[in-house]
Parts: structure tokens; C-alpha cells; sequence
């Protein structure tokens, strides 16, 4: 099981439950809160066609992770 599939049960986003992820100024050049929840983690775990909400995040870690 991958970390993200662990992280999933043991949140309520199965249960229709989502999260804020705020999104930095310096991203996109606004600040904003992206919408994550079960429908974005499907996504990823049945490698399926990603959605915006999914790239976005992508960008955020990558973003957090070369400058931090």
C-alpha cells in the first residue's frame, strides 16, 4: 500500500470529506485554496486522466519542494 492510499483511510475523504490546499501567490501569481478530495485521489491510484485539481497540487509540492 503507498503512503498516499495509507493517508486516504485514514481521513474522511472516502466519505466525501475534501481539503483546502492553499495555494501561494507565487504560484500562479494570485493566492486561492485548491479542492482536494476522493474523486483527485481515484485519479492518481487508477491512473486515470488527470484533472486540474491534481496538477495544480503537483505543481504546489514541486514548487515547495526545489525552493524549501
Amino acid at each position: 500500500m503507498t503512503c498516499l492510499q495509507t493517508f486516504l483511510e485514514l481521513t474522511d475523504i472516502p466519505n466525501g470529506g475534501i481539503r483546502l490546499l492553499p495555494m501561494e501567490e507565487g504560484i500562479y501569481g494570485f493566492q486561492y485554496e485548491e479542492t482536494i478530495g476522493n474523486e483527485e485521489f481515484e485519479q492518481v491510484f487508477r491512473h486515470e486522466q488527470l484533472g486540474i485539481n491534481v496538477i495544480n497540487t503537483y505543481v504546489r509540492y514541486i514548487r515547495s519542494t526545489l525552493l524549501y
